[in-house]
């Protein structure tokens, strides 16, 4: 039953009481002036006319009439009561159901919010773990790279001067800075649904990330002693050579030695004429390699032999001299293919099969942030 059909039910009940109130009250009122008793009191004199009742007869008349109408009328009052009182509560009812429907539903709300939240933060922290670990990734793979170039330079020419370029990357400093609990529940969150042992992948990809973040630091550190250690020593060797050269180059006999016009091309750029051999924007400096093959070899070979022949005191020292000054460039090429001999070794069990890297890259893949 709905709320018109309740009013229209009350309404009735309304309408109906107002008439058999009316209908007594008119009644009353005829019945007094039908026996004149409105304005005067009841008199047991019979009239000319009429008969009039006695005042028993007109409270039994009234009160046959009447009470039944005023009982049924009273009833109705009386229901009329109890049916609002009825509505009033069944409306109590309705408002006290509403309001534990609103907090009910006020409580999912908070609920779905909560969890809404929850989701977004778990999505926030999952992508910055991807982007870190990805940027890490790219960092180790291009300096695998760059391993491997200066490996072929430092091999092919092991008394030069190369370059180790390592790009620069924060991504492990602000990596390392995460709250790792954080990050554990949002992965938690990632593969809830997923049945699969990702805890024991997740270990694996962190040490992963924390060897080769190591072996590269380590790695600089090696190269920039190497590097330091290899342009000391050349360039002592260097200022040996020029000191000494001068001498030789004054000296009438031994400016004319083999090896001096080899010299003067690869450490002054100049032919015996003085004419520069390369133009000077390609001339790269002295190339120890070929000071090494090209000069000494042959001017300690002919001061040996000078020496032998005459035992002059001045082959000796100079033998002596370049010999010591051969000997150190041999020993920083020796230190040098045993550098680049044990960087081959890290490079190749480390860097040319990239099995770490495909397994970093396949655990970010797995990660859902949706």
């Amino acid at each position: 039953m709905n709320s018109k059909t309740k009013d229209a039910i009350q309404i009735i009940l309304v309408i109906l009481s107002i008439l058999m109130l009316l209908y007594s009250i008119i009644y009353l009122v005829n019945y007094y002036s039908e026996n004149d008793i409105l304005t005067h009191f009841p008199s047991n004199k019979k009239s000319e006319d009429t008969d009039l009742l006695t005042p028993n007869e007109i409270g039994d008349s009234i009160g046959g009439v009447l009470n039944p109408i005023i009982g049924i009328t009273g009833s109705i009052l009386t229901f009329l009561a109890f049916y609002i009182q009825y509505k009033a509560n069944k409306e109590q009812r309705k408002f006290f159901y509403i309001g534990l429907n609103n907090e009910k539903q006020n409580r999912i709300d908070e609920s779905n919010k909560n969890i809404d939240l929850e989701k977004k933060h778990h999505i926030t922290n999952l992508k910055i773990f991807k982007s870190l670990v990805s940027s890490m990734l790219n960092y180790y793979i291009s300096s695998s790279q760059n391993i491997k170039d200066f490996l072929e330079s430092e091999e092919a020419k092991p008394l030069g001067i190369h370059l180790f370029i390592f790009k620069t990357d924060s991504s492990y400093e602000y990596f390392n800075k995460l709250d790792f609990k954080n990050i554990y529940d949002s992965i938690v969150y990632s593969f809830q649904n997923k049945n699969e042992d990702w805890e024991n992948d997740f270990i694996k990809i962190l040490n992963i990330l924390n060897f080769y973040e190591k072996l590269l630091a380590e790695m600089k550190n090696t190269y920039k002693i190497h590097s330091q250690s290899k342009a000391e020593k050349l360039n002592k060797v260097g200022e040996s050579i020029t000191q000494e050269i001068g001498y030789v180059l004054s000296d009438n006999e031994l400016k004319n030695f083999d090896g001096i016009v080899e010299f003067l091309e690869i450490v002054y750029n100049s032919n015996p004429d003085n004419t520069p051999v390369l133009p000077e924007d390609q001339f790269k400096g002295t190339d120890f390699e070929r000071l090494q093959d090209e000069f000494f070899n042959k001017y300690l070979e002919k001061l040996h032999m000078r020496y032998n022949e005459t035992a002059n005191e001045k082959y000796k020292s100079q033998l002596d001299k370049f010999s010591f000054m051969n000997k150190k460039i041999g020993v920083e090429k020796f230190q040098t293919v045993a550098y680049t001999k044990h960087l081959r070794e890290v490079y190749e069990n480390n860097f040319i099969n990239q099995t770490n890297f495909d397994k970093v890259q396949e655990f970010l893949n797995k990660i859902n942030i949706s």
